[in-house]
């Protein structure tokens, strides 16, 4: 999967509002997570965790957790900048676009893609940073 990474501080993002997003896409739920949440990388003994922190509300944090990707993940690895997701606990930010969306079990084929997106390009631009 590639992503065009577009440096966090070169993206001008509008209010979430319900004139200009009224429909579940993958721009509106970037704009919302990136309203409302705040990603950083940690570096762990086992990989990589991308933390979604809330930003101005009470809420659980939303986790991604990255490994070093390896072919069956026992031989060497295919890369060192190379970091497949392992696990997540992206239920916080659920519950939240279903207060916006009022979301449908066929609405999360977007939200896993779009999450999963954002997961990656937030880890794709701390290393970029670090390196």
């Amino acid at each position: 999967m590639s992503v065009d990474l577009i440096p966090p501080d070169t993206i001008v993002i509008k209010e979430y509002t319900m004139e200009n997003t009224e429909k579940i896409t993958d721009q509106n739920i970037t704009l919302i997570v990136r309203q409302y949440y705040t990603p950083t990388v940690e570096e762990t003994s086992k990989g990589l965790v991308v933390r979604f922190s809330p930003n101005g509300h009470s809420g659980p944090e939303a986790l991604v957790w990255f490994e070093n990707a390896k072919r069956g993940f026992f031989r060497k690895p295919l890369s060192t900048n190379r970091w497949m997701m392992v696990d997540c606990d992206l239920r916080p930010i659920h519950d939240l676009l279903h207060k916006f969306f009022h979301l449908s079990e066929g609405d999360f084929n977007v939200t896993r893609l779009t999450l999963s997106n954002l997961a990656h390009e937030s880890l794709m631009v701390a290393m970029g940073k670090k390196g």
